[in-house]
């Protein structure tokens, strides 16, 4: 009786957030995944439970929700026990992605739903935030409904999610005009060598390495908090400052999205390497993904290795990932699919 009920309660979740599971196979990744979603999706949704009618909810209701839920469908279902000891790592990421992604906002030591927004990519309706009424499907954390048929939306997903609304070609180039407004700048070679970072242009896992590039690459460097475009030739290097007010038009200082421009520039631009299974995806991501990209694959992705949420290696459904692709491609990033 305890294990009718139980597959019942789980065919139900399913059916609600689309997610394709079968019970028949001991599947602990797809139940921990469905935890996942389902905390998440009840976090969301304690933000309309306003306390003293401020219309705000506190951290600490909201994490503690997503605790209780993972404490109560860990009993339901001990199979997926392994995530209470990572419970509090977690809490953290669920409530790190929402507040990245523009679902909630905060004020003071409270939080409040930002509005519900839509965006229509192929026939895929992203949505940031929920109505609590209305029924949407799930990956990951991020919610969606698949539609009958393409329609237009009256925002564009790169605006409700703060994407890069430009090609990369077309960034780099920008990028050249602004640094024409500026003199070259002086920094001694010891203090480049002893405390600068370097921009790497070799799909290898980092980012950043100690040494520069001296083959008259143009490249960047990140130096005591601020980032500069150099290039050394004739012995010597040639630097220039990339203005704070152009990386916060064009990123909120975010150096990744200026860092892939340049890697797109000279063909070093890291894949993003895709899996193809029957319903979902495997993806692993580069690290020098701008922000705002990375934080919507986590959204709406589950982590592949629970032992180590924040790796690189995600679980996306299968129709997202089609409009994801659909979203970023264009811009220059880069897909390499093994089927």
């Amino acid at each position: 009786m305890i294990k009718y009920v139980e597959d019942e309660l789980l065919l139900n979740i399913c059916e609600e957030l689309g997610f394709n599971f079968d019970n028949s196979k001991d599947n602990d990744l797809e139940m921990k995944n469905i935890i996942y979603s389902v905390a998440g999706k009840m976090a969301i949704a304690s933000l309309w439970n306003f306390e003293n009618l401020s219309n705000k909810v506190s951290k600490t209701s909201f994490k503690n929700m997503i605790k209780d839920t993972i404490d109560i469908y860990v009993k339901i279902f001990p199979s997926s026990e392994g995530l209470t000891s990572i419970k509090d790592n977690i809490v953290d990421n669920i409530y790190d992605i929402y507040l990245s992604t523009g679902h909630m906002y905060t004020c003071a030591y409270n939080l409040a739903p930002t509005i519900s927004k839509t965006a229509n990519i192929l026939n895929i309706e992203f949505r940031r935030g929920f109505l609590i009424n209305e029924n949407v499907f799930m990956s990951g954390l991020g919610y969606f409904k698949q539609l009958d048929e393409e329609k237009n939306s009256n925002i564009s997903i790169e605006e409700m999610f703060n994407l890069c609304n430009v090609k990369l070609e077309r960034l780099y180039t920008d990028l050249q005009e602004e640094l024409k407004k500026s003199d070259h700048i002086n920094i001694s070679e010891q203090e480049l060598y002893n405390q600068g970072k370097f921009l790497n242009h070799k799909q290898d896992g980092h980012n950043w390495i100690t040494d520069p590039y001296l083959d008259g690459t143009i490249s960047m460097l990140e130096l005591k908090g601020n980032y500069y475009v150099y290039q050394y030739i004739d012995e010597k290097f040639l630097m220039k400052k990339i203005p704070d007010t152009y990386l916060y038009s064009i990123s909120g200082k975010d150096p990744n999205k200026v860092a892939a421009a340049i890697l797109f520039k000279y063909k070093s631009l890291p894949t993003i390497n895709i899996e193809v299974l029957d319903d979902y995806v495997i993806i692993d991501y580069p690290k020098i993904l701008p922000f705002a990209e990375k934080q919507f694959l986590l959204l709406y992705s589950w982590p592949y290795f629970w032992t180590d949420i924040n790796s690189t290696i995600r679980i996306m459904d299968k129709r997202v990932y089609r409009a994801m692709k659909f979203i970023f491609e264009p811009k220059g990033f880069l897909f390499k699919e093994n089927i």
